[in-house]
């Protein structure tokens, strides 16, 4: 009986930690996408200033 407690215990543990990577991968996914957002609004930017600067000569 011991033995089953045992294994029941480290599989909710293992489960615990389970959950934690992916609650941590999911957190990194959301910052990722919220840097790309900013590069891609940063590109944009930058392609406007290009060909408004280029309209200039």
């Amino acid at each position: 009986m011991t033995s089953n407690r045992d294994l029941s215990r480290h599989m909710d543990e293992e489960l615990r930690l389970l959950n934690e990577i992916l609650a941590a991968l999911k957190e990194n996914n959301r910052m990722l996408s919220a840097h790309n957002s900013v590069v891609s609004s940063i590109d944009d930017r930058v392609r406007k200033i290009g060909v408004n600067t280029s309209n200039m000569r």
